[in-house]
């Protein structure tokens, strides 16, 4: 079933056209409450216009239900309504709407931009938007949520100013029921049927006229076949004589390509003659050139050698060359390691003479820190007097300066230790003063909290006496108001008795089961005689369908003939079938698609290739831009992605949740529902243990436990019954439980549902965003123009989309087409067998006449029942009333006898209660005084204290200072030292100065290994070029040796031309003399054209009997004789099967005449039937007993005139005009449910807009009760939507328990005025 899911407003009404406001809608229950003005309705009419297109009533053209120009300050505003939807085959759908209104000089200017649709490929899964004209779009949405335009409008989206048609006047009323019942279309199928009767019988008589004419020129097609047969005999003859014919003058033309192989053949010979000769003579000519080139080498001698010769001296020298070569290499390895190690020597000595700079300078320095350091030593010992120095510096050694240190640390231990004695000494004696004065201290504390505290108490009791003085007055009650209250309530007592006891007498319950009893049996034998008035019909009308069936398989067989010959070229282009058989139109079908999908690849594959192009031949700005726009929309579906996690998230927990990851949440919604699991898995278990120690226990009479044995008169019964509560306590425990679980697995389909929004997040936060924001970083100015190879790929992607869209309409309007009928027409043939085994197992026995006597009989009855049990319910409500009015006198007066009682008994306490509390306050007054006496002179003590220790402070604090600052003047003095002497410590310890000579001594030998190696690189470098030299002579001695070898070579091709020569000569003279070949094949060409002269004349003859055939041919082709047979067999056809259709128009148009009769009743039977239920469940006074919807037939027609009446005590009543304005908001309400329960059985929405709307709070809480009770039969409809918009909050609570909503819609305004919906959560 069709189910909406959320809509977007943004620019509508006072919705702001800058923000967009966003409503989700429940199953089953969706809430929407708000003030007076806030902007509820506006939710109604966006749903209308998202699914029917209809603007809401008086909005001027739509010029009033989009947001002012003038309000938002501007002169154009845009407006938006999104929907999304899902249809009643769970195809997710989203309808998009936009407006615009532009402010003109003097007017405003309403304009409709955009109606689209989104859905999603099932084959591809991907998302797909096509844009529509309106009036499409609005043909288009109703079809997909599997209701009707008029359902839509009248019943599940009404405005409010609409809510109240069913009571508007009779030809609206008239009208809205005509396009729910869709009256209108079958009563034009009627008026259209007898219209082709009519037309039928005319064309019966005109294909008459023509079958007669078809006769005649099938007549004389008969004698030009029998011309064309004799015509085509004598062509076989004529052909025999022409094809012997054929064979002599091949015979001769054998001979004669035998000869001119020969003289051809002579040709070639002659021809590679001159080639030969004019090779040799070149040949000749150069090997005089090379010979006296060798002349001038002074080497014609060798030519005297072999080829042998010379190939093995050019191998030994190969060999030697290689050697020398060999030697060369190494040579050069040797001199570049040389150099290497010279290079590695060089660097090295660099830094050895670097490092013995440094090292000469830090030996300096350390000679000048000693100096330093044993001029502060000295200094030292003069101020302090820690130890006596020598006097000359150089005499300090490492023993002495270790001496000085030592006792410089002791007398630094020293004064710290005199340091902290002192302190210890005066931190004692604080202490003790600080004890005395802390003692006095929480005495005083003591003595003034108890005064601050008694004080607090005393105020508090004369505030409660007081006010308890006040509440007596309030209580005032006499004995006479008491007796009067207990005489009230006995009488409402008695009047509560009569009236039960009356209810008891009458037994009302009894008769009303015993009537519906009767009911329930008249309903199922009227089901009965329908079932079986349904089968008879079928039977009956059984043949003529399958008459028609087979006339419709026929009629579309020739319809798919037909149309694939006149499409069997552009069939050919696209399947690649010419010269072939067609396929069947399923097997077409998936060919084309797979031809269609090739050439969108191509085209796809040709668009990238282009797009690739123009991307190069962008300018680097756009492509910047793009990029950013791109990394722009990545962050944004980012954000949303996140607040959806957030919000999912959020309805798990209950709360905000700041994290993103679902995954947490879905371990603990899964560690919670195996914990709920193993629970209810216990339960169970302990339920079958009971019950086995129960029977155990029964049988045994003993404990299956412990196996003690039960006293069956004592012990057993009590055990039994113990096992037995356990077991009642148990289902209990179990649903809870089994709640407790359901709630955690929809928590954790919720979480489910959230991790594909997670996936798509990490990747968007760590593969494309990064990506993206790379790639923008990047891009500079890398872009190149090619303008040619855009052109080229500019044409092939116009021909491969031409090509493409040709493939397209073929398949559409032909392949789609073909298959379409091949499958009608074997469904139709499906449905053949099914009629025939239907005719063949059915058996008429009764006539619908004798049932429909029946049913109208049980009719009958029925109505009789009906009315006798509504009289009873009547009487049986109204003295529920008087009990339940009874009661609550009753309950009235025993409440205000018991707050008579209370307020005497309070009166009493209350005089009481203050005379304590005035005793307590003198008490107190007299604590007071005595704890002021004690206070004062601990006062004086406390001061005494504190000035002693003040004094005693500034005398330690003088004595502490004193010694700190000598342990400090100390201190500094061994920092100084000890700053001096590590630079001493650190230069001693690192043995610099051993380094230092190292380091000299290294230095001479590197400078000694550098020599060396600078005279092993000249002498290499000498043999290296010696070597060269000798290369370079041997160069020229092996270009002398390939010269000879390439004299003697051409030498011997010279030979072999001439040789060559001879040859051909003997073979010229071989094939024979020329002349004598020519003069042969000469008069073998003669005899051929005698014979092929006879071979012309009896072709010509054979053409003259030709042109005969084909003019009878011509003549059968012509559009009087072409397919005369299968024209007259068609037109015989025709005529029979009009005859036998204008025989059974009649038939069907009484069929559905029937039908349609059938179909409204039974529809306002059942209409009728819920408004009576609704109407008697939900209004609470007496004075209407039900209403209906009645249909009166039109006189002569086919139609029907609507009215709502009202039934009061037997007698029916016109409602419009005579009722209150609540009960004509009710009466409306329940005949729109009635509808909905009808009508809406693919789509399970309806929402109500203000429902309450003069309804007074007995009847709207019996409205409520019965929208529950719509809810609760629905509860196993799945996706059952009931929408109710309402600034009643008492009655939205009301409906609105947690069992079906958790959440309502609050619609606010702002300060601008500008509406708002926000989401709260449902109380209890």
């Amino acid at each position: 079933m069709c189910t909406i899911d959320k809509m977007l407003i943004k620019g509508i009404r006072s919705f702001s056209p800058d923000n967009q406001m966003v409503v989700e809608f429940y199953k089953p229950l969706t809430l929407i409450v708000g003030h007076n003005g806030a902007g509820k309705t506006t939710i109604i009419e966006c749903l209308k216009q998202a699914c029917t297109g209809e603007l809401p009533p008086n909005t001027r053209n739509g010029q009033s239900f989009i947001h002012d120009p003038k309000v938002a300050g501007e002169t154009e505003v845009k407006a938006q309504i999104k929907l999304r939807f899902r249809t009643a085959t769970s195809q997710p759908v989203v309808v998009i709407r936009t407006f615009q209104l532009t402010q003109k000089k003097t007017a405003l200017q309403f304009k409709t931009l955009d109606q689209t649709l989104q859905t999603f490929n099932r084959e591809t899964g991907q998302k797909q938007a096509l844009s529509y004209r309106c009036a499409d779009i609005d043909r288009i949405v109703p079809s997909l949520m599997g209701v009707s335009k008029a359902i839509l409008e009248n019943v599940i989206f009404v405005h409010q100013e609409d809510s109240n048609w069913p009571l508007s006047d009779g030809q609206t009323l008239k009208k809205k029921f005509d396009d729910i019942f869709a009256a209108t279309k079958y009563t034009k199928a009627l008026q259209e049927m007898r219209k082709l009767r009519t037309e039928k019988t005319a064309e019966v008589k005109e294909f008459r006229l023509r079958l007669e004419h078809l006769k005649t020129h099938k007549d004389h097609s008969t004698k030009l076949k029998s011309d064309i047969a004799e015509g085509q005999e004598k062509d076989r003859n004529y052909m025999t004589q022409i094809n012997q014919f054929e064979q002599e003058v091949q015979a001769f033309q054998q001979s004669m390509d035998e000869l001119s192989a020969k003289l051809s053949a002579m040709a070639d010979l002659n021809d590679e003659l001159k080639q030969v000769k004019t090779k040799h003579e070149m040949t000749a000519k150069q090997n005089a050139d090379m010979f006296i080139k060798l002349q001038k080498d002074d080497v014609v001698d060798d030519l005297d050698s072999s080829m042998e010769e010379f190939q093995a001296w050019i191998q030994e020298m190969d060999t030697g060359l290689r050697d020398l070569q060999r030697d060369l290499g190494k040579l050069d390895r040797d001199v570049l390691s040389k150099k290497q190690l010279i290079e590695a020597n060089k660097a090295q000595y660099t830094r050895d003479v670097r490092n013995q700079g440094r090292l000469a300078a830090e030996a300096e320095q350390h000679a000048r820190d000693v100096k330093e350091r044993n001029r502060f030593m000295r200094q030292i010992a003069a101020q302090s007097g820690v130890m006596q120095l020598p006097g000359d510096d150089s005499s300090l050694s490492g023993a002495v300066v270790t001496a000085f240190n030592d006792s410089l640390n002791s007398k630094l231990k020293a004064l710290t230790n005199s340091l902290q004695q002192l302190k210890d000494a005066n931190r004692k004696q604080d202490d003790e003063q600080g004890r005395l004065i802390d003692q006095v201290t929480s005495e005083t504390s003591g003595v003034v909290e108890g005064l601050r505290m008694k004080q607090q108490s005393i105020k508090q009791k004369e505030g409660q006496a007081q006010q308890l003085r006040g509440q007596m007055e309030s209580c005032a009650v006499s004995k006479a108001m008491l007796d009067d209250i207990k005489a009230q309530e006995a009488s409402c007592r008695a009047a509560v008795e009569r009236a039960q006891d009356k209810l008891k007498r009458l037994n009302l319950d009894a008769e009303v089961a015993k009537h519906q009893a009767a009911l329930d049996d008249l309903q199922r034998r009227a089901s009965a005689l329908r079932q079986e008035r349904d089968t008879l019909t079928v039977a009956a009308e059984g043949a003529t369908r399958l008459r028609i069936k087979n006339q419709e398989i026929l009629a579309k067989e020739e319809q798919v003939r037909a149309l694939l010959a006149s499409n069997r070229a552009k069939l050919d282009s696209l399947l690649g079938t010419r010269g072939k058989e067609l396929p069947r139109p399923d097997r077409m079908k998936v060919l084309a698609e797979q031809a269609v999908a090739r050439k969108k690849t191509e085209l796809q594959n040709r668009s990238r290739e282009l797009q690739q192009v123009q991307g190069k031949a962008s300018s680097n700005e756009g492509i910047l831009r793009d990029c950013r726009a791109d990394l722009n929309l990545k962050r944004n579906e980012m954000d949303d992605l996140r607040h959806q996690l957030k919000q999912g998230l959020s309805r798990v927990y209950g709360q905000a949740e700041q994290q993103e990851d679902p995954s947490v949440a879905a371990r603990q919604m899964e560690e919670h529902k195996a914990e709920r699991v193993e629970k209810l898995q216990r339960v169970k278990a302990l339920g079958l243990h009971l019950n086995h120690n129960k029977r155990f226990a029964e049988t045994e009479h003993k404990c299956c436990t412990c196996d003690r044995p039960l006293n069956p008169a004592t012990e057993l019964q009590p055990f039994l019954s113990k096992q037995d509560y356990e077991l009642d306590m148990l289902p209990g425990s179990e649903r809870k439980l089994e709640s407790s679980l359901k709630d955690v697995q929809t928590k954790l389909e919720v979480v489910k549902q959230l991790q594909p929004l997670w996936l798509r997040l990490q990747a968007l936060r760590d593969i494309y965003v990064p990506a993206l924001q790379r790639k923008a970083d990047s891009l500079d100015a890398d872009s190149t123009h090619d303008t040619q190879r855009l052109e080229e790929l500019q044409a092939d992607y116009a021909l491969l989309e031409h090509e493409l869209q040709e493939g397209q309409r073929v398949q559409t309007q032909v392949v789609w087409q073909a298959e379409q009928l091949h499958r009608e027409c074997q469904e139709r043939k499906q449905e053949v067998d099914q009629l025939r085994h239907s005719a063949a197992a059915s058996s008429l026995q009764r006539s619908v006449g004798d049932v429909d006597n029946d049913l109208d009989s049980v009719e009958a009855d029925k109505a009789v029942a009906e009315r006798a049990k509504d009289e009873l319910l009547r009487k049986q409500s109204r003295l529920r009333n008087e009990i339940t009015s009874a009661n609550d006198e009753w309950h009235k007066v025993r409440e205000e006898k018991l707050r008579a009682n209370n307020l005497a008994q309070q009166r009493a306490d209350l005089q009481s209660r203050i005379v304590e509390l005035e005793s307590e306050c003198s008490s107190l007054q007299q604590q007071v005084q005595q704890d002021t006496a004690k206070r004062e002179p601990l006062d004086a003590k406390k001061r005494q204290y504190l000035s002693e220790r003040e004094a005693h402070r500034a005398a330690a604090r003088r004595r502490e200072s004193e010694s700190e600052t000598s342990l400090r003047e100390m201190h500094n003095l061994s920092n100084q030292l000890n700053n001096r002497s590590q630079p001493i410590q650190e230069y001693l310890a690192q043995n610099k100065a051993e380094a230092l000579q190292r380091l000299t001594a290294e230095l001479d030998a590197c400078k000694k290994r550098q020599d060396k190696l600078e005279a092993e690189v000249q002498e290499l470098e000498a043999k290296r070029t010696e070597k060269d030299e000798y290369l370079k002579g041997q160069d020229e001695v092996q270009r002398q040796l390939n010269d000879c070898i390439t004299y003697k070579r051409n030498k011997q091709a010279e030979d072999d031309l001439g040789k060559r020569i001879d040859q051909l000569g003997v073979q010229i003279r071989d094939i024979g003399d020329h002349s004598a070949l020519a003069a042969q094949h000469h008069g073998l060409q003669d005899r051929k054209h005698e014979v092929k002269g006879r071979q012309d004349m009896m072709r010509g003859s054979l053409q003259t009997i030709r042109d005969g055939v084909r003019r009878a041919q011509r003549d059968l082709a012509s559009p009087n004789y072409r397919d005369i047979d299968a024209r007259y067999r068609k037109q015989l056809i025709e005529l029979k099967t009009t005859e036998m259709a204008n025989s059974d128009l009649d038939k069907y148009h009484k069929a559905l005449e029937k039908a349609l009769l059938t179909f409204h009743t039974t529809k306002m039977s059942d209409i009728n039937k819920i408004i009576k239920e609704l109407w008697q469940k939900t209004y609470r006074n007496q004075d209407i007993d039900y209403i209906q919807v009645k249909a009166d037939a039109e006189s002569g027609q086919r139609s029907y005139n609507y009215r709502v009446a009202m039934i009061s005590g037997g007698a029916e009543l016109d409602m419009r005009g005579r009722c209150s304005a609540g009960q004509k908001v009710l009466a409306c309400l329940i005949i729109r449910l009635a509808l909905a329960e009808t009508f809406c059985l693919n789509c399970g929405i309806l929402a109500l807009d203000e429902p309450t709307t003069n309804l007074d709070a007995e009847n709207s809480a019996s409205l409520a009760e019965a929208l529950r009770n719509i809810m609760m039969t629905r509860r196993e409809q799945e996706n059952f939507q009931l929408v109710i918009i309402t600034h009643d909050e008492r009655f939205a609570h009301m409906i609105g328990t947690r069992e079906h909503a958790d959440h309502l819609w609050r619609i606010t305004k702002d300060a601008n005025q500008h509406s708002h919906i926000a989401q709260e959560d449902l109380l209890e």
